[in-house]
């Protein structure tokens, strides 16, 4: 089996407020660092898997789609008033 190196991440998922030191791997020579946080399976898991990562890119798409279909409804009411 082959690791494949650039979907690898290290997520340390630590309970404590003082994680232990961070530490690289190197592998078929790259180095992979450990991350805060990193998606999976379509959510952000963060190391104190407390997910507001997750939250908040959540809000933002929604929040941005809603802008989008507002001004796509807007400008549709004014081209039929034409």
């Amino acid at each position: 089996m082959i690791l494949n190196t650039s979907k690898t991440v290290i997520l340390k998922i630590h309970l404590t407020n003082n994680p232990e030191v961070n530490k690289e791997i190197c592998s078929q020579r790259v180095t992979i660092s450990p991350l805060s946080e990193t998606k999976f399976l379509g959510v952000i898991i963060d190391s104190k898997q407390t997910f507001s990562g997750h939250i908040d890119f959540t809000v933002s798409k929604c929040n941005s789609r809603q802008f989008f279909n507002e001004t796509v409804k807007k400008h549709g009411n004014e081209s039929n008033r034409s």
